[in-house]
């Protein structure tokens, strides 16, 4: 059984059909073997991101996705990618998967992008470590493509 499939048998409880909240959403067209959880059914005690997607191509990635259709607050939104990022750690682990072999991809996605809010988000410089790698946060708009984040 190939990982994607032995995710989607261990989480079958987390597993989602798509990554979309208030109307704002992640497309995932063109993507083949992609598999989604969310974040919050694997850790409803704790912060976690929206979604939590698992792609098989060329390059194996996750992706943390957090949806936002109103205002975006810097420190809590990392707080939920971190707690998304340890969630989709332990997946990989409990799956037999090596994280190690896996590129991760953080993005928040908003619907409004007020200038201030912008600026201040753009001026710092938001990352999140995994197995010792920085890795950047996205900020795009609601309905981008995950083709276009990985």
């Amino acid at each position: 059984m190939d990982v994607l499939s032995t995710i989607e048998t261990t989480f079958a409880d987390a597993v989602r059909n798509g990554c979309e909240e208030n109307k704002c959403k992640l497309g995932t067209t063109g993507l083949e073997r992609c598999l989604i959880l969310s974040g919050k059914s694997l850790v409803p005690d704790r912060k976690a991101c929206d979604c939590i997607v698992f792609v098989v191509s060329e390059r194996q990635t996750v992706a943390l996705v957090e949806l936002k259709s109103k205002s975006v607050h810097g420190d809590h939104v990392l707080a939920q990618l971190e707690g998304g990022t340890k969630a989709a750690l332990r997946v990989l682990q409990k799956c037999g998967a090596r994280p190690r072999e896996w590129r991760f991809v953080h993005a928040v996605l908003s619907r409004g992008h007020r200038g201030a809010e912008v600026r201040e988000w753009a001026r710092r410089d938001h990352r999140i470590t995994v197995e010792g790698k920085p890795c950047r946060v996205l900020w795009k708009s609601c309905g981008t493509e995950l083709t276009q984040l990985i």
